[in-house]
């Protein structure tokens, strides 16, 4: 009776050689998604929603995108979660690096990260931070990733033609990944973050003025940031060439023909090209095809600027994200960040109201306790959340994203 079974031949033996080294060529697709919802230092309070921001990314890969999820690592500081697994310094330094590894042309990588992120002043010499403070991750056991190393990790060891993108949905986000556009990459939006600022600067005006130039046919407009550099450029342009002139005038042999005349006192002093700006990016970026085609595709979306703090409660990035995504799987740059910008806004007014709501009621029983002194309650004031698209070159917002 002849078995239903058959021994594999030497033939079958080849065409899943030939099968497996098929499946080896092909592109890889990995994604590292990391929720930390507690660390050990005591002034960052546990947070509510990364774990359930993991869950959210998971789908949305698995779900909409097709990752395989032994394709995916998970790292969350949970009970159920193995030891390795959980998001400490060495942990993550370990799965950063593994995320990237062997990466080839083609290769597609996703990092998502949900948790505290904070600043701290750079220790670089001279230093590409405008603001002068490095970006930070806070791992569960209380030490800190620095954003000059996820760059070093990350960023620095994809080959050309393969693509990262990461979303970052914590405080102090802006340039977590250290790229150099972010302000080229701004779409426009008919609000400005107040931050600190009074409501008659010169900067809002100059907002104002943009705003009211806007059109169809100008759908990226350059940021606050590029407008006062470019202005400061030019100003720093101006006072250099009045300086040269009043030292010419100076010169004591200005009475001599030109004709075998003495250098003036200015040949003295050595002379260079103008350096380039160590901030490569001042919002008016041209898209470099060229460099880019010999490049990786590395795109960060980030809840916040820099200088803010991303608030949980209401709608967050990642729920914006994945809810538009799953909707709209090869969604523009633009169109994603439209979403995201408008409703993280609106979020932030919402935000707004209640804490003006909760600074009338603490103050109203503070005072009716007869108690004198500071009166300190949490909330926000005076700032909008700006998330923020950075890249490691200019992006044509009309792309559909790498995922």
């Amino acid at each position: 009776m002849p078995s239903k079974f058959r021994r594999y031949s030497a033939d079958d033996a080849e065409r899943l050689r030939g099968v497996d080294e098929a499946a080896e060529a092909l592109p890889k697709r990995r994604a590292l998604v990391i929720g930390v919802q507690s660390t050990t230092l005591p002034e960052f309070q546990d947070l509510k929603g990364p774990f359930d921001d993991v869950d959210q990314y998971f789908d949305l890969l698995v779900g909409t995108y097709g990752y395989r999820m032994e394709d995916i690592v998970v790292m969350k500081d949970d009970a159920g979660v193995p030891p390795q697994y959980w998001p400490t310094h060495a942990n993550l330094l370990r799965e950063l690096r593994n995320l990237v590894r062997d990466a080839a042309p083609g290769d597609q990588f996703v990092l998502t990260f949900s948790g505290h992120s904070d600043q701290q002043k750079t220790t670089e010499s001279p230093s590409q931070e405008v603001d002068g403070q490095d970006e930070v991750l806070i791992t569960c056991d209380g030490k800190r990733i620095v954003d000059n190393d996820l760059y070093l990790i990350l960023v620095s060891r994809l080959p050309a033609g393969s693509s990262l993108t990461a979303f970052f949905d914590s405080c102090h986000s802006g340039t977590m990944l250290d790229l150099p556009h972010q302000e080229c990459n701004d779409i426009y939006t008919p609000w400005e973050s107040k931050g600190n600022r009074k409501t008659n600067t010169i900067q809002n005006k100059i907002y104002r003025r943009l705003a009211q130039l806007a059109a169809n046919d100008m759908p990226q407009l350059p940021s606050f940031t590029a407008v006062i550099q470019a202005a400061a450029r030019e100003a720093a342009h101006v006072a250099a060439n009045r300086a040269m002139k009043e030292l010419r005038a100076l010169s004591l042999d200005t009475d001599v023909p030109r004709r075998g005349r003495r250098d003036s006192i200015m040949s003295s002093i050595p002379r260079s090209e103008s350096p380039l700006s160590m901030f490569l990016c001042n919002g008016w970026c041209k898209r470099d095809t060229v460099a880019a085609a010999d490049a990786a595709t590395v795109v960060s979306v980030s809840s916040c600027a820099d200088a803010q703090r991303s608030w949980e409660g209401g709608v967050t990035l990642t729920n914006i994200v994945c809810e538009h995504l799953q909707q709209h799987p090869h969604s523009s740059y633009r169109d994603l960040m439209t979403q995201v910008q408008y409703r993280l806004h609106a979020n932030s007014m919402a935000l707004h109201r209640w804490t003006v709501n909760e600074k009338k009621v603490a103050r109203a029983a503070y005072e009716a306790s007869g108690r004198k002194g500071v009166l300190f309650t949490d909330g926000e004031m005076n700032d909008f959340q700006s998330p923020k698209l950075s890249s490691l070159f200019k992006l044509d917002i009309d792309d559909s994203i790498h995922i």
